[in-house]
């Protein structure tokens, strides 16, 4: 039997498929635990729950783009998720939800703060967060419905150890993912570099041996670095190549048709793995955490949700 939950003490929480694949489950609950929360109920999900269409259907159809249903499957398809329920039995007064809102920090990586999770374990953009909570007791009593809709939850005895159990096996059974933003575009600008070798200008094959010699990925990752490489390819930006080289994949460049990109990769004996995908796909939409970006230059999204829902005539 399901026990009852008091939402006002209780929230419901999800550790996504970003902080699994990383390795950062543990250390994530020894924060919440730190802080004064015990787990309750959890399950795991390995693929995306059909319930989620429904909740992430309104948002995305009135506020976001339809392409963004493919963005949500991406997220979830990558890697199994964990939902599970907190109790806080800390002594603090204030409010269970903001307490847990300020420990996992700002959903924008360059408005984090040290001490919260999001900035301490490195979130990538604001869709890889690393972790989610509900915002009040009605959000908790709603996600808790949603994703539990189609399994019972497992009832836990206020203690950590089946979910680090749980979660250390999962961690077992897949390599550590440690690339950043950056570590991933300048590893695949790098990777095209390779493979298009031959089709790059005199003066640009020297400049990418400077660039290989200088710091490995680092300079391949640098901003502007992908346009200066696409402008030494014999055929310059006429090169089916040349876009996905050039893209910084972030909301104020050009969108990248990232399965075009890929199938043209494929025809030169190579691919994006399932992380570039996620990071990239993702940070083209949402700005990613990135050396030298600064909140004036670019937006937090490609779209403003907020100017949409502002329209009276927007769809239901």
């Amino acid at each position: 039997m399901t026990r009852e939950i008091d939402w006002n003490k209780s929230a419901f929480m999800l550790l996504a498929p970003d902080a699994l694949a990383r390795h950062l489950a543990i250390p994530i609950l020894d924060r919440l635990a730190e802080d004064g929360f015990v787990p309750i109920q959890y399950r795991v999900f390995w693929r995306p729950l059909e319930s989620l269409d429904e909740y992430y259907g309104k948002k995305i159809r009135i506020a976001w783009d339809v392409y963004l249903f493919r963005m949500v499957d991406l997220f979830f398809r990558y890697g199994p998720t964990v939902a599970f329920v907190v109790k806080d039995i800390g002594s603090s007064t204030e409010d269970s939800h903001i307490r847990l809102r300020r420990l996992k920090g700002a959903s924008d990586p360059l408005k984090t703060t040290p001490g919260s999770i999001r900035h301490d374990f490195g979130a990538i953009n604001l869709m890889l967060s690393l972790i989610h909570s509900a915002d009040s007791p009605d959000d908790s009593a709603y996600e808790h419905g949603v994703y539990f809709s189609d399994e019972e939850p497992r009832e836990l005895d206020d203690d950590w150890a089946e979910l680090r159990d749980v979660c250390r096996l999962m961690a077992s059974g897949a390599p550590q993912e440690t690339r950043s933003f950056e570590d991933t575009l300048g590893g695949l600008r790098a990777r095209i570099a390779a493979v298009l070798w031959k089709e790059f200008l005199p003066e640009g094959r020297d400049m990418i041996a400077r660039w290989t010699v200088a710091d490995g990925k680092k300079p391949f990752s640098e901003m502007g670095a992908g346009r200066r490489l696409a402008e030494q390819l014999k055929d310059g930006m006429q090169h089916p190549l040349a876009a996905m080289l050039a893209s910084e994949f972030q909301p104020d460049s050009p969108l990248v048709q990232v399965e075009v990109a890929n199938h043209i990769l494929r025809a030169y004996g190579t691919s994006l793995d399932s992380w570039e995908e996620l990071v990239l796909t993702t940070s083209m939409y949402f700005r990613p955490r990135r050396k030298g970006l600064s909140l004036e230059q670019v937006p937090l999204e490609r779209f403003d949700p907020r100017e949409v829902l502002k329209d009276e005539n927007a769809p239901a």
